[in-house]
């Protein structure tokens, strides 16, 4: 068992971390979580001895590390969706599901066919990985069951001695920080799906991913039914933030959608503000949509606001930065889901941040 202290000789580490791959060897190494172990992906003997060290039976899906997207889409399918969560996410603490293509062994698959790929933020991980050019496997480094790894040592401890003469390379960076495993997400189903919560769960679990308008749409409609209890006592407010064309215009459609709206709904770039009718379990409720693009040095007193946050109503307001300040005054006076819109083409993160 070769053991390299990781300071200031990345480079060196980094070709003779890729040189034990190669060979079929089995490497410890640093990530931004824990410590990792990693065999050659596609190498039926190193998985088995992989397997083996994590005294863990085929079938019970382990995940790999990927240089970038472009070599993902190399070993499993990525959809819309997937690619959307990819540019959302990655290179980062999360782990993302996809489709397996079987290029990879398949005792490294789910039995639901699928496969979980990282894009690691650490320096080290993300310069091994180009260098081996190849898939690697992303597990923890502990036993089963046994503490998370955050130091060499203390992990050297938890494994026999069978165990531990199957390893070929540790790369010992020290002791490091305590962290959450990476957030697991699944990209194979109609809406994005976090499987396990982890790093950066926070961030992962409030964006929503919109690869049409009809995803956005409908996003709009159920976060709309999620917060439908507070409207009979409390104005509610989406705060819509986001370039031209992201989209936040078919989310004020689809929040009019779940209050039952009948009349066409546009937007309201030019007459700053349009008002509709709608309902809730059948109670009459005023819809509000707003645009303050043309009223950037606006006050919310002279768009007359105020008049509008009052019970039984919802409001949509595009470009909202002329009135978030007034808006945060209000405090538990009304109710505010600031959403922040992004992407390229037809896909969208939505992403839920404070006010």
């Amino acid at each position: 068992m070769e053991r390299i202290r990781l300071e200031h000789n990345t480079q060196e580490v980094v070709r003779r971390a890729a040189e034990v791959l190669a060979a079929g060897g089995l490497v410890v190494y640093p990530t931004e979580t824990m410590y990792g172990v990693g065999v050659d992906a596609q190498n039926p003997e190193a998985v088995t001895k992989l397997l083996k060290f994590k005294n863990r039976p085929a079938g019970k899906a382990i995940s790999c590390l990927m240089s970038d997207q472009k070599m993902a889409e190399q070993y499993v399918e990525l959809t819309d969706m997937a690619k959307t969560a990819y540019r959302a996410f990655l290179p980062g603490p999360v782990t993302i599901v996809s489709k397996d293509l079987g290029v990879v062994d398949q005792r490294l698959v789910s039995e639901l066919g699928t496969l979980g790929v990282r894009i690691s933020s650490h320096p080290f991980v993300a310069s091994m990985i180009v260098e081996f050019n190849k898939p690697i496997t992303s597990t923890s480094a502990n036993p089963s069951g046994a503490a998370r790894p955050y130091k060499v040592d203390a992990l050297l401890e938890q494994f026999s001695e069978r165990q531990r003469e199957l390893i070929d390379l540790i790369i010992d960076a020290g002791d490091l920080p305590r962290r959450e495993p990476s957030t697991v997400i699944d990209t194979t189903g109609q809406v994005q799906e976090v499987v396990r919560a982890g790093e950066l769960v926070s961030e992962v679990s409030k964006t929503f991913i919109s690869t049409c308008e009809e995803d956005t749409l409908k996003l709009a409609s159920q976060l709309m039914k999620q917060y439908s209890h507070v409207v009979s006592e409390k104005p509610l407010v989406f705060a819509l933030e986001g370039e031209m064309g992201m989209g936040k215009t078919h989310f004020a459609k689809g929040v009019a959608r779940a209050l039952s709206v009948t009349q066409i709904v546009n937007s309201p770039t030019y007459s700053l503000v349009k008002e509709y009718s709608g309902s809730i379990a059948e109670s009459p409720v005023a819809f509000v949509h707003m645009d303050c693009w043309r009223a950037s040095e606006a006050q919310p007193e002279e768009i007359g606001l105020q008049e509008y946050l009052v019970p039984k109503s919802v409001l949509v307001i595009e470009w909202p930065a002329p009135v978030l300040t007034y808006l945060k005054q209000r405090g538990d006076e009304i109710v505010v889901v600031r959403l922040q819109f992004s992407g390229e083409g037809n896909d969208r993160a939505i992403k839920m941040v404070a006010l």
